[in-house]
């Protein structure tokens, strides 16, 4: 609450295909839009084509010629309609951003720390470990909640009505870090995120996913068990 800057994070996609001569549109963004990243039309050899438009989230409409087209527009948001954060029988509230250092570490003050405060004296004895179940990038979406529990979980964080785009794991620095790990530009790249448009996308997602991984490790798995390890403790749980 006191840090909306840590809540997970995820970039989305919105896209219209189709063949032309036709107009190509795309409705505008929900109020929950970040920022947009990246619009273009690819055209079917994969080859981008700017449009000076959308940034803002405003509808987009586009003429195209004789071929294959595909609309798209790349951009930034918090995702929580649809996933386990809002879809569970506990309580709807917004989850940290795994990826985010601070995020966890934030995370760790208020639960690890309370419990070294409370039952330190038994880490290692009675206690033999912490259990993660399940930590959660939050972009996948999930069946709703069971009919007999609709309106008896508590609501904690108001669930927007939106619609649910394609979304991935992000982080602000996503880009700074992608080009000091594979020394190129992600932004031209994006659309490979969510379509295999060339025979370069294969490569873009596997990059892509590789770094998830590894912010991954060091901000969350890496982070907690350090400090598991350093209170007599061990970490385990279900990823």
């Amino acid at each position: 609450e006191q840090h909306p800057e840590y809540e997970a994070l995820g970039i989305s996609c919105q896209a219209a295909e189709g063949i032309g001569p036709a107009q190509l549109k795309l409705e505008p963004l929900p109020a929950g839009m970040l920022q947009v990243l990246h619009v273009c039309v690819i055209d079917e050899t994969g080859k981008q084509h700017p449009v000076a438009a959308g940034e803002h989230g405003e509808e987009i409409v586009r003429s195209v010629s004789a071929g294959q087209w595909r609309l798209v527009r790349v951009f930034t948001r918090h995702p929580y309609a649809g996933t386990h954060a809002s879809t569970n029988v506990f309580q709807f509230r917004r989850y940290i951003n795994v990826l985010n250092h601070k995020a966890v570490r934030r995370f760790l003050d208020l639960t690890h720390e309370v419990y070294d405060q409370k039952v330190g004296r038994l880490f290692g004895k009675k206690i033999q470990a912490f259990f993660s179940d399940e930590p959660s990038f939050m972009t996948p979406y999930i069946w709703p909640i069971p009919t007999e529990m609709e309106g008896k979980v508590p609501i904690k964080d108001p669930v927007p009505q939106e619609a649910r785009y394609p979304t991935l794991p992000w982080l602000e620095e996503f880009p700074q870090l992608y080009r000091q790990r594979w020394k190129e530009d992600l932004e031209p790249d994006l659309p490979f995120l969510f379509s295999n448009l060339t025979a370069r996308a294969s490569q873009v997602r596997e990059q892509y996913y590789e770094l998830v991984t590894e912010l991954f490790i060091s901000a969350y798995t890496e982070q907690i068990q350090s400090w598991c390890q350093a209170h007599g403790v061990n970490e385990s749980g279900h990823f």
